[in-house]
Parts: structure tokens; sequence; C-alpha cells
């Protein structure tokens, strides 16, 4: 009975996420440009889907510096995506060069000169609660 109960409860252990805490995002450089400020955690299965594993919207009518904080994240990777979408589309609008023409930031090192990789927007989500701070990029 004693060696049932411990396995059970070393399985139970097994199956419980290990929540990390939480982010606090700054986003830096923001455009008054209206609409809203969509803020994805994706992990490498969602990344550049609709699917996520945090997400916040802002308001984009705001200049300058914006705030937000994903609360209870599992430890683990992950890529963070913001996009201003200033036309409500809930979508990046692209020139037909499929250059971003809305405001965007991403984790990591992404090149512009091909399509966002996981692998370049990763970061480790680790225990405990920790900052990220990414600047805005808008088309010229």
């Amino acid at each position: 009975m004693k060696k049932t109960i411990a396995i059970a409860a070393a399985l139970s252990a097994l199956a419980a996420p290990a929540f990390a805490g939480d982010i606090a995002l700054t986003i830096n450089g923001v455009q008054p440009e209206g609409g809203k400020v969509l803020v994805s955690l994706q992990t490498e299965e969602q990344f550049m889907t609709r699917e996520y594993a945090a997400s916040d919207m802002l308001d984009g009518a705001q200049a300058g510096t914006l705030t937000t904080t994903l609360k209870d994240v599992p430890a683990g990777e992950y890529a963070l995506s913001i996009l201003h979408d200033a036309n409500g589309d809930w979508k990046m609008d692209l020139s037909e060069q499929y250059l971003p023409q809305e405001g965007w930031a991403m984790s990591g090192e992404v090149k512009m000169n091909r399509p966002p990789q996981f692998s370049d927007a990763r970061f480790t989500v680790q225990e405990g609660a920790q900052a990220v701070s990414l600047d805005m990029s808008y088309p010229e």
C-alpha cells in the first residue's frame, strides 16, 4: 500500500507543470497609430500560428512605452511576438516584398531577410519572475 501511494505521488509530481512565474514585459518605441498592440508568447509548436501559451491586448493609441505581465508561465522555451494591429484586421499586413507594414517586435535575433524562425526568436523561461524588454519596429 505504501509503495502504491509513493508511486502515485511520484507520477502526479511528474504530471504537474513547473510554474516559472510571471514575465514582466516592457514594449518600447510604440507609435500612437491606434488599434491594438497584440502580445503572444508561443512555444515552438505554436510559433507563427494563432495559438499561444499566454497573451495580452494593449491600447495602441498610446505612444512610448507599454507594459504588461504574463502570469504563471511554465518553465520552457518560448518566443514573444508583438504586433501593433493599427487597422484591426488581426494579422500582419505585408508589402508586395513581404515586408511588415505595421509595427512589430520579436524576442531574440530575428532576421528581416526571411520569415521568422523559432530558433532565432526563442528564449528560456526559468523559475521565478523575469523581465523582458522589446523594441518596436515600424515601416518607414
